[in-house]
């Protein structure tokens, strides 16, 4: 049986086996290893229906305007900011993502930021890898617990509340930020000059956001690990 022809825009290479299962299912035309992308669409792409992508590589609108017979755009991965979302609505191109599927995965790096940031554990890491630990030149800080803090997330959407579920085991009092109330959560939403609601300083810039409405203070420990569902950013943040 033939296999329908799509178009890859570039490498799933933070899978090892993505780009393996592609090319057994479809016959895969890989954009990335020509050496002028817009011409071998204008010379080979013209009955390519589907584009596969990633938020890293995306689709732009000269890729879109290159295949007449365009029909999908499927993206792996949650943020679909690098895809001309205005450039296919405009053909009735559909636009697909994958959210829910690294929800977890996020939210445990964020909490290994948040953790490394508190313990030092980076820190530390260098500091034995350079024979320091025998404290010959002063021993090393050990920073701050993380337990029973205050947990301020900022975006509570999928991942910010995966990571906010986190914060109970380890005790924490959690409140959020958001475009939007949660009525659905009960987690509490204080105002961000709320001091006690310990989102009132954030040290992260994110799409200059935090330089409008925040700044950073000794006392506070941060985790911005990235964009959560609609190419939004989360933030999570500690608190006394």
């Amino acid at each position: 049986m033939t296999r329908q022809r799509i178009l890859q825009i570039g490498s799933l290479t933070g899978s090892p086996t993505a780009n393996a299962e592609l090319a057994e299912r479809y016959d895969v035309v890989k954009l990335w290893e020509t050496a002028d992308p817009l011409a071998f669409l204008r010379d080979h792409c013209q009955d390519i229906e589907v584009v596969t992508t990633s938020a890293v590589h995306g689709c732009t609108a000269q890729v879109i305007a290159a295949l007449p017979k365009l029909r999908a755009i499927c993206s792996w991965g949650v943020g679909y900011d690098s895809i001309d979302i205005a450039a296919a609505q405009a053909r009735g191109v559909l636009v697909s993502n994958t959210p829910d599927v690294l929800n977890d995965c996020v939210a445990d790096l964020a909490w290994g930021l948040l953790l490394a940031c508190s313990r030092r554990i980076a820190w530390g890491d260098r500091y034995v890898r350079t024979n320091h630990w025998e404290n010959k030149i002063g021993s090393l800080p050990l920073g701050t617990r993380v337990s029973g803090k205050k947990l301020g997330i900022v975006g509570l959407g999928r991942i910010g509340e995966a990571i906010a579920r986190r914060g109970a085991g380890f005790d924490m009092q959690v409140a959020y930020h958001n475009r939007s109330p949660r009525p659905d959560v009960a987690y509490p939403l204080p105002r961000l000059t709320d001091r006690p609601g310990c989102l009132e300083r954030l040290p992260c810039d994110c799409h200059g956001w935090w330089s409008k409405h925040a700044q950073s203070d000794q006392r506070t420990r941060a985790a911005r690990a990235g964009p959560d569902r609609h190419g939004g950013q989360y933030c999570a943040r500690l608190g006394d």
